[in-house]
């Protein structure tokens, strides 16, 4: 009995030591799967991660590229439509704004540009068609101003016929300039904007442009200095720097913006960098011009601006100073007589109300452009305003040449005068009586 309890306690102890190293491996086992369940489980997770990302930029990927294609065939149906738009080679459409100069690459707005409001006074037809109303009015006026010139300036004026004669001419080649060769749509307070003249030449339009402007002011000051010089400076000093300083202000004249003409960037995606100056995107013409830039720093193009127009600006000044001085203050000199004294002085003033007119119809829109540059408001009718102010320079300058000098004047109302019926007379013959004397 002792020896069969014996194997029978070995059996159990075995079976107990059994059945516990099973539940220690189980164990084990459970506990190694799930930490290999749970690393293994992030690692999907992170894949599936992965895969969904990259579906989802395959799917952003294949949707620019057919919105690219449609763009594209879009606008081979309707070039036209596209390219009128914006300008010249630039597509406003409802999905974004593509440049099509053959580059892949588009320029996108529709997050940072607005479209300015539009008004026609701020369009680019208003303008064209305002520059060619004003062309039509001033070629007869001009006519009727070289007329008055050369046949009607009296002995007495003999002296600054041929003056009047050249600052007419740069009077009317400005006119032409602007008004039918330019007609410049500024983008202000941006230095950049469309030509829409009938030469289509925008970097040759600039120079011709303010170079006429320097001649006009410096045919003025050529003027003024005439009158001083036939009669107060034939015994002074002045008779013999006169030549000298005459011609050094001619000479001047066309090289006053060489500096700005030669620092005019280069005109390639020149877009960019204009709408990045402008708050908003104004109306573009229609018309197949390319954006002109003309500067990307406005420091130079202001310095050049400030020496054109500062230079024969203190030059008007100084010689009428001088001249009204010694017409008015000074004593005046034994050789002139009253009469003499009293033609020169009208004459004077005559000269002296056109100059003025001129000068502040220039410095109108000059003061305007610069006021608008500094604080940057952006008004395509302000634009648009200021350069029909100078369009219309021409005609105001002749008609104050014709107002203010008196033959020109009684010339050009002579048909409103001249056939006037004067009031009757009565001729009254009175016959001396006949007396007789006699002679002691």
């Amino acid at each position: 009995m002792n020896g069969y309890s014996d194997d029978k306690n070995d059996k159990m102890s075995m079976y107990r030591n059994h059945h516990a190293s099973e539940l220690v491996y189980r164990r084990d086992s459970s506990r190694s799967t799930d930490s290999h369940s749970t690393r293994y489980g992030h690692d999907s997770r992170r894949h599936d991660v992965k895969y969904q990302r990259h579906r989802q930029d395959s799917e952003s990927s294949r949707t620019g590229r057919r919105s690219e294609r449609g763009l594209q065939e879009d606008h081979s149906r309707n070039p036209s439509r596209h390219d009128h738009d914006r300008g010249s080679g630039f597509i406003r459409t409802s999905k974004e704004n593509h440049r099509c100069d053959g580059k892949d690459a588009t320029f996108k707005t529709s997050n940072t540009m607005i479209d300015c409001s539009r008004h026609y006074l701020g369009s680019p037809d208003f303008l064209k068609t305002s520059f060619h109303v004003v062309t039509v009015i001033a070629a007869p006026i001009h006519t009727f101003g070289f007329y008055c010139i050369l046949q009607k300036t009296p002995k007495h004026m003999k002296t600054v016929k041929w003056l009047l004669f050249n600052l007419h001419c740069w009077c009317v080649l400005l006119d032409i300039t602007v008004s039918l060769f330019g007609i410049p749509y500024i983008l202000f307070p941006a230095a950049a904007g469309y030509q829409l003249g009938i030469i289509d030449a925008p970097r040759l339009i600039f120079y011709l442009g303010v170079t006429f402007v320097t001649g006009v002011s410096t045919s003025i000051f050529v003027i003024f200095e005439n009158r001083y010089f036939l009669l107060f400076g034939q015994n002074t000093r002045w008779r013999f720097v006169r030549k000298y300083i005459l011609i050094g202000s001619y000479c001047l004249v066309p090289l006053y913006f060489v500096p700005s003409q030669l620092s005019i960037p280069e005109q390639e995606n020149v877009e960019k960098f204009v709408w990045q100056s402008l708050s908003c995107i104004p109306e573009i013409p229609k018309y197949d011009r390319d954006l002109f830039l003309v500067a990307d720093n406005i420091v130079l193009l202001a310095v050049s601006l400030a020496i054109a127009c500062g230079v024969p600006c203190i030059e008007c000044a100084t010689v009428f100073f001088l001249n009204t001085y010694h017409l008015v203050l000074a004593r005046k000199p034994g050789k002139l007589s009253n009469k003499t004294i009293q033609m020169q002085y009208k004459l004077l003033l005559a000269l002296f109300a056109q100059s003025s007119v001129t000068v502040i119809f220039f410095l109108i829109p000059v003061i305007s452009i610069i006021v608008i540059i500094f604080t940057g408001h952006q008004s395509q009718v302000f634009n648009n305003i200021i350069m029909l102010a100078l369009a219309i320079h021409g005609i105001e300058s002749t008609l104050i040449m014709v107002v203010a000098h008196k033959p020109y004047r009684k010339f050009m109302f002579l048909p409103f005068y001249g056939n006037r019926k004067r009031p009757a007379t009565t001729v009254v013959s009175i016959v001396p009586s006949l007396r007789l004397t006699f002679s002691k």
